[in-house]
């Protein structure tokens, strides 16, 4: 084996998109604070029952700036694949405290334009 062909860097994995974290990226960031004690359960795609305070820490579970891993992201594990689309009602149903009316309307009228 020639010394040329042997890679010293580690492979690094794409981490994998799910119906959450592309529902998330079309929240405008200012309004993720507002949804609170947000449960990840089969509604939104996974397997687990963890619960994180706002979209800032879903988006950072999910691999939103840490895009790719050498070993891959822990959230892997226990996405549910049979899940093919999360709508922001599944969102709103997920969390302990939501937006008002208001900016629900707001972010809804982002997400369909």
């Amino acid at each position: 084996m020639q010394a040329s062909s042997i890679s010293l860097r580690p492979q690094r994995y794409t981490a994998r998109s799910t119906p959450l974290r592309e529902l998330i990226s079309q929240i405008p960031v200012r309004y993720w604070s507002m949804f609170k004690g947000i449960q990840l359960n089969r509604t939104l795609g996974f397997t687990s029952s963890m619960t994180c305070p706002n979209l800032h820490y879903v988006m950072r579970y999910l691999g939103s700036w840490n895009d790719s891993s050498e070993f891959g992201l822990p959230y892997e594990r226990y996405i549910d694949s049979s899940v093919i689309e999360v709508s922001l009602d599944d969102l709103l149903h997920a969390c302990n405290e939501v937006p008002s009316e208001y900016f629900v309307e707001l972010i809804r009228s982002k997400i369909s334009s």
